[in-house]
């Protein structure tokens, strides 16, 4: 894809640092699953605004090298990433495991067998959103590499833009999503031990 050949040591630092984060970022999505599929996503809001400015002063600190930790550029976000993703993972274990909210599923301490029929069923449902969020994240990243053919400075604006872009798109959806949580009728955890 003619990507500036400045920027694939960059990527390829940054890959080989945040793929460290991959099961932590595992454990974090089971737990926030749990949460948003029980209507109850305010845990997960209250992680990422407390966790924010710890991931703010991280890549400030990491990246442009402060307190005498030496600058770091793309490895120092890389290493903040992956910091942050691991203390968000440790954040959503401990309140799902110490909410009395969750208490009676007794995560953790029974494993019955795998029932194959049960698995079936989830695969059969969950397929379609798995192709769809496949499709979507390999459309952005598809994007970002042609933008990789512009250099640094391009694929740069083009992150910023995407965050930018995100962050306005999600506002309204996450207010979308409360409020429809809200007018569903509570969950009752304890139907589930039957």
């Amino acid at each position: 894809m003619r990507v500036d050949p400045g920027v694939i040591p960059m990527v390829e630092e940054y890959l080989d640092i945040t793929s460290w984060s991959i099961p932590p970022t595992c454990i974090h999505f089971v737990f926030r699953f749990l949460c948003e599929g029980t209507a109850h996503s305010r845990p997960m809001m209250l992680v990422q605004i407390f966790l924010l400015p710890v991931a703010i002063a991280l890549n400030w600190i990491l990246i442009f090298g402060q307190f005498e930790i030496p600058a770091m550029g793309v490895g120092g976000a890389a290493l903040a990433a992956t910091i942050y993703l691991t203390v968000t993972a440790i954040c959503m274990v401990v309140y799902v495991l110490k909410t009395a909210r969750y208490r009676p599923l007794n995560l953790l301490r029974n494993f019955p067998s795998p029932d194959i029929a049960v698995i079936r069923g989830i695969i059969r449902l969950s397929l379609p959103i798995a192709v769809t969020m496949l499709m979507d994240a390999g459309f952005f990243t598809v994007i970002a590499l042609l933008m990789g053919q512009l250099g640094r400075v391009g694929l740069a604006a083009h992150q910023i833009v995407i965050n930018y872009s995100t962050l306005v798109f999600m506002i309204p959806v996450g207010l979308r999503v409360r409020s429809w949580c809200e007018s569903v009728s509570p969950w009752d955890v304890g139907k589930w031990n039957k």
